[in-house]
């Protein structure tokens, strides 16, 4: 049978200075730091099992992959999408490899794979900086910042009273007076709204949802400014029982994290 190193093309491999074999948790943290750069919504599998040497996976295309080394096998299933991939932690050095199939079938027996991560979809209510008018946001009576969990129609009534005025300026293209509430299901959704006022000029980027660890993560960009700035957003997400979410305010590390 082909080794791997023949089959695929597609691959990036991330090495490690681990001398002692790989645990479970080790490996959950070598992939999850993986698909901390991915974007789109997507779940992270792992089978329970270590894998031993001559193991084989069956790619969309009908050829079987077989790994001469003992490995944790993860599979990562896109939400919109039949594209997917495996993540191979070789256990005795903890060196990544990635496999890309298009059009991939799930593993048989995915259902008995234990899910490390669920990065859900993200729909923006509304999204404000200084590049968009924010002008009928109430920037000059809120004093503080704000981060609220909203799981109800009059939650959100209540949290747009006190957000936005009731009179749009002319010619500006923002959110103001809400003749009706967005039609949101909250029996199956729940909506994050954060405010944050900033001493510089601050422009918002990426935002992203860890439901595992329920983790609310911001990207800033930050730019020279004499005025003080500030940001708001609401998105709609997977409903979410626990309003326990910490937020975390990060740095961004290139102005390209903050286009849209």
């Amino acid at each position: 049978m082909k080794k791997i190193a023949l089959l695929i093309t597609a691959i990036f491999v991330f090495s490690f200075d681990l001398s002692a074999e790989i645990t479970q948790e080790k490996a959950d943290e070598i992939v999850l730091e993986r698909m901390s750069e991915e974007t789109r919504s997507h779940t992270v599998f792992a089978n329970p099992e270590i894998q031993a040497d001559g193991k084989t996976i069956t790619t969309s295309t009908g050829k079987q992959i077989e790994l001469d080394y003992p490995c944790r096998v993860y599979f990562i299933q896109f939400t919109d999408t039949e594209q997917g991939f495996y993540l191979i932690v070789n256990a005795n050095n903890g060196n990544l490899l990635q496999i890309n199939a298009i059009n991939a079938e799930v593993p048989e027996n995915l259902a008995e794979w234990r899910e490390v991560e669920r990065k859900p979809e993200i729909t923006f209510l509304w999204r404000f900086d200084h590049r968009n008018s924010t002008r009928c946001t109430r920037a000059h009576e809120l004093r503080s910042d704000r981060f609220v969990v909203i799981n109800s129609k009059e939650e959100l009534e209540d949290y747009i009273t006190a957000m936005f005025d009731q009179s749009c300026p002319s010619g500006s293209a923002c959110v103001c007076r809400w003749d009706s509430l967005p039609d949101i299901d909250f029996s199956n959704h729940t909506i994050l709204a954060v405010y944050r006022r900033h001493p510089n000029g601050t422009r918002l980027g990426t935002v992203n949802l860890d439901f595992q660890y329920n983790v609310l993560s911001v990207d800033v960009c930050m730019f020279i400014s004499t005025t003080l700035s500030h940001w708001t957003f609401a998105i709609v997400v997977d409903r979410l029982v626990k309003r326990d979410i910490e937020l975390k305010i990060n740095s961004a590390t290139s102005l390209q994290q903050c286009e849209w």
